[in-house]
């Protein structure tokens, strides 16, 4: 029985937090838990990951000590490297390989998810990236990203508080969130309300033949 993958590709955790709260499903991705400001690192994870990821020569700590940096990817790590008194640790370097396998698993169960049946592919933009170009021009660039690794008919979403207004075009839906009103330690979750908008809106786009094995829930969720 078919079920569609719902995938988040960055830019930071906020994609995979909502993703986990509206379907209740843990299962990883490669870019959950990533900084992915580059969107065409999707095509990095194909092509010359096994060799080029991690360099020792290259990697550095940056964002004041919280994240690491592959420069070659452009990828910013914050969860997976050791850390000493809340920053990464200076001798990082040293877990390497683990993460690096890690990964490499994370890689080969997001290729296989993104070939799926009718996939949703998810990706929420920092309310400071203000789009210089119309914002289903924008999605249609993340469309393209992806669309070079997977022939699937899918859907691809793009959301951030620098929208104007939610729309649909074809298959790309650009959506506008509010901006988050709360603790400031919770701020990386983004506005739950405007979450759940963003998945009433896909779920009515999820094909009637795949509704019922779709990942995501019944509105009353």
């Amino acid at each position: 029985m078919s079920t569609t993958a719902i995938i988040g590709f960055g830019v930071s955790c906020q994609t995979a937090y909502q993703i986990r709260r509206h379907t209740r499903n843990e299962q990883a991705f490669f870019f959950d838990w990533l900084i992915t400001e580059n969107i065409d690192a999707i095509d990095l994870i194909v092509n010359g990951f096994d060799a080029n990821l991690f360099l020792p020569e290259t990697c550095r700590v940056v964002d004041k000590g919280l994240r690491v940096l592959d420069p070659w990817s452009g990828l910013k790590f914050q969860h997976d490297f050791p850390t000493a008194e809340g920053s990464i640790a200076s001798d990082f370097i040293s877990a390497r390989q683990s993460v690096k396998d890690k990964y490499l698993f994370l890689r080969d169960r997001t290729l296989k998810a993104m070939n799926s049946e009718f996939p949703v592919f998810i990706r929420y933009e920092w309310p400071s990236s203000a789009h210089n170009t119309d914002p289903i021009s924008a999605c249609a660039r993340f469309r393209a990203a992806i669309s070079r690794n997977s022939d699937q008919r899918a859907l691809y979403v793009l959301a951030s508080e620098s929208i104007p207004e939610s729309r649909a075009c074809e298959n790309m839906l650009v959506c506008k969130l509010r901006p988050f009103q709360g603790p400031e330690s919770n701020r990386w979750k983004g506005d739950d309300a405007s979450w759940d908008d963003l998945f009433s809106f896909v779920r009515h786009q999820i094909p009637l033949e795949l509704s019922s094995t779709s990942a995501l829930l019944s509105e009353d969720r």
